[in-house]
């Protein structure tokens, strides 16, 4: 396989991408951790982007309404002049 360009893991399980492999049977403890590990991992992500887009658009929002306060701010000057 290797001659053929594979490249040869002698792991228990291990993680191509998407997929999540085993060499054989008694393997499977092993699989069953490496896809248990992935699951979790992927949910991470998924909360981690949650909360970055939730972060930013406070972020956002809240800018916006500095920005607007300072307008008036600079209004109220100019109209007191």
């Amino acid at each position: 396989m290797e001659n053929a360009g594979a490249i040869w893991e002698d792991r228990a399980a291990f993680r191509d991408g998407n997929l999540v492999w085993r060499r054989v049977v008694k393997d499977i403890s092993y699989y069953c951790g490496a896809v248990a590990k992935w699951q979790i991992w992927q949910f991470l992500q998924k909360i981690i982007l949650i909360f970055q887009r939730l972060f930013v658009r406070r972020i956002t929002k809240r800018a916006i309404l500095q920005q607007r306060h300072c307008r008036e701010l600079i209004k109220a000057l100019e109209e007191s002049q």
